[in-house]
């Protein structure tokens, strides 16, 4: 067979949490992988690499596409309030962002006025993007900047018949963590009889669950109603990390969003060194997580204060090496078990029958996430793209 072309890595981490492979000549055809080899196939144009790690694209499972990570808090309020337009300005630009860093899909926490949702019907990405339109909460709890209220289990319904092309459902559960009084947890924002009901009629349309919740009580009972992942989890203690490992919930730590807190806040403040606690204790979790099994991914809730789109996805990761992952598992997580979470069969991995979406990382493998906030090379269903 005649390839479009052929890469030869000098390095590969295959996004199946495998131990990383050296000197591999990856083949492409029609935008696809077709072989992996060990060494140049005749008549095959060779891309060389041999000083480059090569990692699956990555995905980013918990942004807010809609926003930019300001701190500025009057500009935060207008996007929360933005009509379509200016937030499909904002996603075009953040997509970008995106794929910079090779991130080839992600996966968004809802918004107000469901434009995300909106953008994602009406425009073809090179990204991937999942949307449950917007969020779901109990009225008069938070959620109201990504979402809207509901009374009543049976409320859900409505939701998922007028928003056309959703592909999970995002409910909040809980409120935020308190940035004034460390390991404040604050009460479940449905019983569990109602999230069970909110959850299997997601279930019946074929709908994962995706749900903000910290806190012991609050994700005990969202495990126990079925969710398909828990969002945040601040706080929410060993006993429900084995409960995620023993049902296989997904677990999206969003722990860069405390870092960002911390580095916003006011030096020495209160706020400050109680973010600083969080990000700290999540760490500690996110430690426990891999030790129990847990079913742990990376996303990052871009889009909120001081966070990022695209390079939060590199300080994830480092936060996760912090916690005891090595470099293959955290690849893993954020490419070949998110793409598991979002459904997204030919993506994640470095495989044959795989999409060709990869990142060429000018790095060892030990150097390569810090290496990735510099220049790399991506691959786009087998098309480099000028980042």
């Amino acid at each position: 067979m005649i390839y479009d072309f052929t890469i030869h890595a000098g390095w590969m981490i295959d996004g199946m949490n495998k131990p990383v492979i050296e000197d591999v000549y990856i083949n492409i055809k029609d935008g696809y992988i077709e072989t992996i080899t060990g060494k140049a196939e005749e008549k095959s144009t060779v891309i060389d690499l041999s000083s480059y790690t090569l990692i699956p694209g990555l995905i980013d499972s918990h942004v807010h596409l809609s926003w930019f990570g300001t701190n500025n808090p009057e500009i935060r309020k207008r996007q929360f309030n933005q009509d379509y337009e200016k937030s499909r300005i904002n996603i075009k630009n953040n997509l970008e962002k995106h794929l910079k860093y090779g991130i080839i899909a992600v996966r968004d926490g809802g918004d107000r006025g469901a434009h995300t949702l909106k953008f994602k019907n009406k425009n073809n990405s090179q990204i991937h993007i999942s949307s449950p339109g917007y969020a779901v909460y109990k009225l008069g709890r938070y959620g109201g900047i990504i979402g809207k209220p509901i009374d009543k289990p049976e409320a859900i319904n409505s939701l998922i018949k007028n928003l056309s092309g959703i592909d999970h459902i995002k409910i909040v559960n809980s409120g935020l963590n308190s940035l004034e009084n460390y390991g404040v947890q604050t009460p479940p924002q449905f019983d569990i009889d109602e999230l069970t009901s909110i959850i299997r009629i997601a279930k019946k349309q074929r709908l994962d669950s995706m749900v903000h919740v910290n806190g012991e009580i609050p994700v005990k009972e969202t495990i126990e109603a079925g969710c398909t992942s828990i969002e945040h989890g601040f706080f929410m203690g060993p006993d429900n990390l084995k409960r995620m490992a023993d049902k296989k919930v997904y677990w999206v730590p969003t722990a860069v969003t405390m870092k960002a807190y911390a580095k916003y806040a006011e030096k020495s403040s209160l706020k400050a060194e109680v973010a600083g606690r969080n990000l700290n204790h999540q760490i500690e979790q996110i430690s426990r997580a891999r030790e129990s099994g847990v079913e742990i991914v990376i996303g990052t809730d871009a889009g909120g204060m001081g966070i990022e789109h695209g390079e939060s996805v590199i300080e994830e990761m480092e936060i996760f090496l912090k916690a005891g992952f090595s470099i293959p598992e955290i690849i893993h997580c954020a490419t070949g078990r998110s793409a598991e979470l979002l459904h997204l069969s030919d993506c994640g991995k470095i495989f044959p029958g795989m999409k060709a979406n990869m990142i060429c990382i000018p790095s060892e493998p030990g150097n390569l996430i810090k290496t990735l906030k510099e220049e790399v090379r991506v691959f786009i269903k087998g098309k480099e793209i000028n980042r």
